[in-house]
């Protein structure tokens, strides 16, 4: 590192747990010392990129790790890279560390390994999407920053006074065009739960309650702004879709 010689660092983060990432470093410096450096980086929540250059003086740089500290991420949700920088000509030169964070791998320079935030495997989670209102479709649109791979997403249509047919077809589609169609279950009711269960082919039933099982195919990818959402023929102006049941694997995608 001579007197030119900066450390890029960049995060993306998903956790709202995370507020700071640690740079620890050992640089030796020209006289022949060995100083230990701790810089805290204060990323984004909402995966969305965060930069700084920090100049930790002129020497040998050792070895530098990044962590949390205490609080607990999992892979998927916190992305660094951390760069050396050339501030005369204002380039970024090398990646040091390239790597999520979590509390099982050491993202470390030398000894680390280079990945891109769409190696290996994503944060698999569940949650509950958008409760529409009453006679409106299901509509989930991936987040800006993500890349999700859907698992599956349970709906529950509650059918009003009408009597009639209703199916709900899940679509996905990329902000423009309907890509992916899949067809659920048909059902004549009245004042009833209609469940329809979309998942990945070989995937167990996630969350234990009945209805119609429908086959996702092996994997289904959607980006940042895709929309995951539902067109139900026969959808009269008294049913109610309660908030849908998503499992999906994430990404950060900058």
């Amino acid at each position: 590192m001579d007197d030119t010689d900066r450390l890029q660092i960049t995060s993306y983060n998903s956790n709202a747990n995370i507020t700071q990432i640690f740079i620890r470093y050992k640089l030796m410096l020209l006289n022949g010392d060995i100083i230990n450096g701790d810089i805290i980086h204060v990323p984004n929540t909402n995966r969305s990129a965060k930069t700084e250059i920090q100049n930790i003086g002129q020497g040998w740089l050792r070895f530098l790790s990044v962590d949390t500290g205490s609080v607990s991420t999992k892979r998927g949700q916190t992305f660094c890279v951390v760069k050396q920088f050339d501030a005369k000509s204002n380039t970024a030169l090398f990646n040091l560390v390239s790597h999520y964070i979590d509390n099982s791998n050491a993202s470390a320079w030398p000894y680390g390994i280079l990945e891109s935030p769409l190696d290996g495997q994503g944060f698999i989670r569940s949650f509950v999407g958008t409760n529409p209102a009453v006679a409106t479709e299901i509509t989930e649109t991936v987040p800006t920053g993500a890349r999700w791979r859907l698992k599956s997403i349970v709906t529950n249509l509650l059918t009003g006074a009408a009597f009639g047919g209703r199916t709900t077809t899940l679509i996905i589609n990329d902000g423009t065009n309907d890509i992916l169609t899949f067809l659920g279950e048909n059902a004549n009711a009245i004042l009833s739960n209609i469940f329809s269960r979309f998942q990945e082919r070989g995937q167990t039933n996630n969350i234990a309650i009945g209805g119609d099982v429908e086959n996702l195919g092996h994997e289904v990818i959607v980006f940042a702004g895709w929309i995951i959402k539902t067109s139900t023929s026969g959808l009269q102006g008294d049913d109610d879709y309660a908030a849908p049941i998503l499992y999906i694997e994430e990404w950060l995608e900058p």
